[in-house]
């Protein structure tokens, strides 16, 4: 599982299923992930969020399921299928 603190706003605090729409690789060996929200009060947005790459790159993790815990201090990423 690929985990990292991510900062957003305007999301309240809970867990969150998705799937990555779409990922990219940054110069500073950040990713860019674009995540469509399954569950929750947010059900059919699309949220970007920003971390660190990891050993995952971009082409690997699209499609796969991922879990958004948003806490007060950011948001935690995990994404399935290691």
């Amino acid at each position: 599982m690929l985990q990292g603190f991510f900062a957003m706003d305007d999301f309240a605090p809970g867990t969150y299923d998705g799937l990555v729409v779409d990922a990219e690789e940054l110069d500073d060996d950040a990713l860019s992930i674009e995540i469509a929200l399954t569950s929750g009060p947010r059900k059919g947005d699309v949220v970007r969020v920003r971390g660190p790459r990891g050993t995952r790159d971009a082409l690997s993790i699209l499609g796969l399921p991922v879990t958004l815990d948003v806490r007060e201090d950011g948001i935690r990423v995990a994404i399935e299928g290691d």
